[in-house]
């Protein structure tokens, strides 16, 4: 601002300064990221990703749906290597059941378990991660890192002293299908049923920081103090964790939150494109993330095995971040105190403008006007990347629902790019139409006004009434300091500054890493509050605006500057003009898909194996060369409703499939024993002659109690092992009902239902296998077409209807 910056402006002193700048964020997200992978070397009780990596690549060799042969594998190799760490080891063999409104999942689950035991317990530490996975990806990310983690800090805590508590490593299993193997652990086995502190781990990616993403109790200052102060690289953010407790995501951490846990869910989220999907691979997992992961799962496992648990939960929520690699946490009780005095330091800067005559109560208000438009135009420039994105390529689509695309740097560099221009085109236009102090004051008073507001939801408003903070006292210095006194007014606005660069533009930055371009758009409430906070340091480069000598208003009068600087503007659409042709470029250069990355085509088949007839359906892909052949034409039945539902955004196409000689899955009804009470009791043995481990039963009528019965696993639990599932009614009328079942051994699962009528019950039952090879008239796809991230894309299903 004008009244912070020397008297002239030579080029090198703007060149410095934006140097400067840049510099500064750079270096926060940098110090963001991950550690650097340890050797091999490593002391025998610290984590190596190295040693690490080998667990990986013998878990990670095949994908491992439950109750396929990688699946069974993996179990193995993980109990054995506990045995050889010295764990107290066991596989809990066991039916685990979740419900939702109209629907039940269940599964035999083969949960592994390792015990530490300690040495004068206070309570349980339970380390968890799933090992099973999703058909057809090898799962390196989501969740092998995970599982190889564990291994290496059992081995590590193996290594060294007792723990004071009981720590257990938990090998959850079937968390895909339904979180089934943690509802079995805390619903069945004694070490889950009493609760304690778990510490869940997650990957939705192949890279990418470890972060906290939620916590139980939600933002607990007990709980957050053994992240903030054991974890050797805490990342994680209160605001985050709130927003997440709101959003329908779940992990085996929604389980033992339910059961009691308290504890922390940790997860990375770089190169979401490989989530899901046959590109979840060892080799493109980051060894960095793993070592992330790994280094503060043993640290704070470390901690908690030695502290006294009984006093973990505070019962106060705590506010935390963090800034530049370090993480601050305080009371969430100082929200309100640091919103207020955010506040009124701000007001105190316009109230010193308005009496030094460099601003305008009218421009003022103004200027917090102009700061809800840079809002609106960061989130419609993001948007409108994205949205030239598809317009260029809309067969990318699909990738957007796990959140970002191939090749990623070069798209969030232009994702950066066109937002930081649009923002100093803003800044430019509001700077001549305002003042630069009129700007830089009413902006401050906004972003300090959002987060007063936000500071009565605990944990939230720090984002915004930090940095307000401090850009409002540096704000304050620089209007009350001498005008000869530049260089301490050009000191004041700068370490002003650094709450916007640690607290939003950085995070801002590194955000995309997690978000990629499709989910940018948000970020604006990122980067407009930093843009306007930044405002007074960016005078330091701009141009020199004078105040009109006749009217104090702070209008702006241009000085004579340097060439290179007279035209400021032209850097602004220079920025947005380069960040649109790096993203079109980027996915319009031949070879963005290949065999290594591609492109998501959904097709499955469907046949009725009561009438013969058969369907091709694509969900989103119909336009698509290869996909498009297989569903034109009329359908002799409507397929959808079998499939996993979609955003609508995809549509449903189908066509007509040639039926294939395909055994319909088993469903033999029996006789249920009599009884006295009312309704009627069906028994109904379902099963795959296909030898698929996946099954959907689709009732028209909800049953009053179900009883789910798996024969005995592998011989581990002799006879049958029973769950009686919890029915939750729709709200629907005449709703029907949908029971998922996985694992399905070759005996089949016998369902045990009773209605409260005596009515015929119409029941559906579907299976379904992996791969669409063999079909009559399919062909292979191209090398650089995949399956969707769909668990039935490129899969066939079969379906018949019996009545019971």
């Amino acid at each position: 601002m004008d009244a912070v910056a020397a008297p002239a402006r030579p080029l090198a002193t703007a060149l410095i300064a934006a140097m400067a700048l840049t510099a500064a964020v750079a270096a926060a997200v940098l110090l963001s990221g991950p550690p650097a992978p340890a050797p091999a070397s490593a002391p025998e009780e610290a984590f190596s990703a190295e040693r690490a990596a080998v667990h990986l690549e013998a878990v990670a060799a095949e994908p491992r749906p439950p109750g396929s042969d990688g699946h069974a594998a993996a179990r193995d190799l993980i109990a054995g290597e506990l045995e050889k760490a010295g764990l107290e080891t066991e596989v809990q063999s066991a039916v685990g059941t979740t419900s939702s409104p109209g629907s039940v999942n269940a599964a035999a689950t083969e949960n592994v378990i390792g015990v530490l035991p300690g040495t004068d317990p206070t309570g349980r530490v339970v380390v968890a991660a799933h090992y099973d996975t999703v058909p057809g990806s090898p799962g390196a990310g989501d969740d092998g890192a995970g599982v190889a983690a564990m291994l290496e800090a059992a081995r590590a805590m193996a290594a060294g002293e007792a723990p004071r508590n009981d720590v257990v490593f938990l090998f959850t299993d079937a968390e895909e299908p339904g979180l089934l193997g943690a509802e079995a652990f805390t619903s069945q086995h004694p070490l889950g049923r009493d609760g304690g502190v778990v510490l869940n781990w997650e990957g939705r990616g192949s890279s990418g920081p470890s972060s906290v993403f939620r916590t139980a109790p939600l933002n607990d200052s007990g709980v957050i103090g053994v992240l903030a102060e054991e974890a050797p690289h805490p990342r994680g953010d209160s605001a985050s964790a709130a927003s997440f407790a709101d959003q329908p995501y779940d992990t085996d951490m929604t389980v033992f939150t339910d059961a009691g846990f308290a504890g922390l869910d940790s997860a990375f989220g770089g190169d979401a494109a490989h989530y899901h999907s046959a590109q979840d691979t060892v080799e493109n997992l980051s060894r960095a993330t793993l070592q992330h992961h790994g280094d503060n799962m043993l640290g704070m496992a470390r901690a908690l095995g030695g502290r006294d648990l009984g006093s973990l939960e505070s019962g106060e929520p705590a506010t935390f971040f963090n800034a530049a690699g370090r993480m601050a946490a305080y009371p969430s009780s100082l929200d309100l105190p640091i919103g207020a005095a955010a506040l009124a330091l701000s007001l105190v800067a316009a109230v010193v403008a308005r009496m030094r005559r460099a601003a305008t109560v009218p421009r003022m208000l103004g200027g917090l006007v102009a700061a809800a438009a840079a809002a609106a135009l960061a989130y419609g420039a993001a948007l409108a990347l994205w949205q030239g994105v598809l317009l260029l390529r809309p067969d990318l689509a699909p990738l957007a629902v796990v959140g970002d695309l191939y090749r990623p740097a070069w798209l969030r560099a232009a994702s950066v790019a066109v937002t930081v221009g649009v923002l100093a085109g803003w800044y430019l236009a509001a700077r001549r139409l305002l003042g630069p102090t009129a700007t830089a004051v009413g902006g401050t008073v906004a972003v300090a006004l959002l987060g007063a507001l936000s500071a009565f939801e605990p944990g939230v408003s720090h984002t915004y009434t930090i940095p307000a903070l401090l850009t409002g006292a540096g704000l304050t210095a620089a209007l009350v300091l001498p005008e000869r006194m530049w260089i301490a007014r050009t000191a004041a606005v700068a370490l002003g500054s650094l709450g916007a660069v640690l607290l939003l533009v950085a995070p801002a930055v590194s955000a995309l890493t997690e978000t990629g371009i499709p989910g940018a758009p948000v970020l604006a409430l990122l980067w407009a509050p930093g843009a306007v906070l930044l405002a007074p340091v960016l005078e330091i480069v701009l141009p020199r605006a004078r105040r009109n000598p006749d009217t104090g208003d702070g209008t702006p009068e241009e000085a004579p500057v340097p060439r290179p600087l007279r035209r400021p503007v032209w850097i602004a659409v220079a920025l947005v003009s380069a960040g649109a042709v790096v993203a079109a470029g980027t996915v319009l250069r031949p070879g963005y898909t290949d065999a290594e990355h591609p492109l998501p085509v959904d097709l499955a088949y469907v046949l009725d194996a009561d009438t013969g007839e058969a369907v091709w359906a694509a969900r989103g892909s119909h336009e698509h060369p290869w996909a498009a052949p297989y569903v034109e034409g009329d359908v002799p039945f409507d397929a959808s409703e079998l499939l996993v539902s979609v955003p609508p955004r995809f549509p449903v196409a189908q066509g007509p499939a040639t039926g294939a000689d395909l055994a319909a899955p088993t469903a033999e009804a029996r006789p249920a024993p009599p009884d006295d009470v009312a309704g009627r009791e069906a028994v109904l043995r379902v099963g795959s002659a296909r030898g698929a481990t996946d099954l959907r039963v689709d009732l028209n009528r909800v049953p009053e109690e179900l009883e789910i019965a798996y024969p005995g696993v592998d011989g581990r639990t002799p006879g049958v092992e029973e769950r009686k599932a919890e029915i939750q009614r729709s709200d629907e009328e005449d709703a029907a009902f949908r029971i998922g079942l996985s694992a399905v051994p070759e005996d089949g699962v016998e369902l045990r239902m009773r209605f409260a009528s005596e009515e015929e019950v119409e029941v559906r039952v579907t299976d379904r296998t992996r791969g669409l090879e063999g079909l009559p008239d399919y062909t292979e796809p191209p090398g650089d077409v995949g399956p969707w991230v769909m668990p039935d894309s490129h899969s066939t299903l079969v379906t018949r209807t019996v009545r019971i």
